[in-house]
């Protein structure tokens, strides 16, 4: 049904719609900020094993590491901070200041944690996993990091090829500026995941 970036407008059979996303989900539990100071609010970083993968040497990575943790505090004041380690890690967040960050080390999947939290989410980053094009595809400001690490042009390329077709703002490159909100994401047809599928149905009746 998604059209996946393919030109699909002289075909008749495939129906175009936005890729499918929690945020069409009906009847989703609301959430209050009941202190009225974004303290219900979570931004999530998901780490990355970097004492196992060594794109970049292991103190590098945790001093660029560390500089986005700050980012995180500076540019989301009052919100719950929480680091959620990938499940190959180590010892790694011991290695990061982490001060201000609860840690998360249950090893659910992501895409069943955003369908839990989807309402108190309000931005989900990492270096380079593609968990943050699951957190754009699912509604959710996602960001990518991996331009503010000193990784080769080939490693950055392939992370961009990773991660697709995505928003401008999708990639940080930078620490100077704060990131910038860009879901929801305005689709070319504007008709839903679900609709289509609706459309679908009618069109095999009718036929």
């Amino acid at each position: 049904m998604s059209n996946g970036g393919a030109d699909v407008s002289n075909n008749p059979k495939i129906i175009g719609a936005k890729f499918p996303s929690v945020s069409e989900l009906q009847n989703l539990p609301k959430v209050s900020d009941k202190n009225g100071d974004c303290s219900s609010r979570q931004v999530i970083f998901f780490g990355t094993p970097f004492l196992l993968i060594h794109n970049v040497s292991p103190d590098v990575y945790v001093e660029r590491l560390n500089s986005c943790l700050d980012y995180l505090r500076r540019n989301f004041s009052g919100h719950a901070l929480i680091y959620r380690p990938h499940p190959n890690e180590t010892n790694e967040a011991d290695r990061l200041k982490l001060n201000g960050f609860r840690i998360e080390d249950d090893r659910e999947a992501a895409e069943l944690y955003f369908l839990r939290n989807y309402q108190t989410i309000t931005a989900v980053f990492s270096v380079s996993s593609t968990v943050s094009r699951t957190a754009l595809n699912n509604g959710i400001n996602g960001y990518a990091m991996y331009p503010v690490f000193p990784f080769t042009t080939q490693q950055t390329e392939f992370f961009a090829g990773v991660m697709g077709d995505v928003p401008a703002e999708f990639t940080i490159n930078g620490l100077n500026s704060p990131p910038v909100p860009y879901q929801p994401i305005a689709a070319g047809s504007g008709r839903s995941f679900a609709e289509a599928m609706q459309l679908t149905v009618e069109q095999k009746i009718a036929s």
